[in-house]
């Protein structure tokens, strides 16, 4: 546990949502670069009587130093994050899932930023709703879904190059895809 190996006490350790469990680390060294990689994983979370329940459950990173010729020099960045939001206490239903991921590579300058959403039930926002207003709230939305929704998103030279997002959302026993796709001029 991260927090235990810095030496944080229990007031100094991050919020319960926030991954502290490292669960692999790995440094690689090899003629043409230098690279680390790790992954922390979150405790599961506790229902209280705080916040919503939100964990960030997941965080991947890879970062690597090319100073070979044979891939190219420059630096390269990967980060994956995961997050779910827990059902209702006593529910049937699976977390939802969300997922994002970033990468720039130095040797070619883009930036990409990529996300989704699986599994997305009107269910998950109970616990955002007041008590007094969450059955309102629970058949207002009962009929509502999200199936899937990705979003793609690539800059380079510091300018947009693309933006890409579809999903799918279920409305009753319809479901309707959605897609948007931007390329810019």
């Amino acid at each position: 546990d991260l927090a235990s190996l810095a030496g944080l006490s229990s007031e100094d350790s991050p919020p319960g949502i926030f991954p502290t469990r490292l669960t692999m680390a790995r440094l690689h060294v090899t003629k043409d670069s230098v690279a680390f990689s790790g992954v922390l994983q979150a405790k599961p979370p506790a229902y209280g009587s705080g916040p919503p329940i939100f964990s960030i459950d997941e965080v991947d990173l890879f970062a690597e130093y090319a100073f070979g010729s044979n891939n190219g020099s420059g630096i390269s960045i990967e980060l994956g994050v995961r997050a779910l939001i827990q059902p209702p206490p006593d529910s049937d239903i699976h977390p939802a899932e969300i997922k994002a991921g970033f990468l720039y590579s130095g040797s070619s300058k883009p930036w990409s930023l990529k996300g989704s959403v699986d599994n997305l039930l009107p269910a998950h926002f109970y616990q955002f709703f007041p008590d007094d207003t969450r059955t309102a709230a629970a058949a207002l939305l009962d009929g509502v879904v999200v199936r899937s929704f990705d979003i793609d998103y690539s800059s380079a030279k510091g300018e947009a190059s693309m933006f890409q997002g579809s999903g799918v959302l279920g409305i009753g026993a319809l479901d309707f895809e959605l897609t948007y796709n931007n390329y810019g001029s």
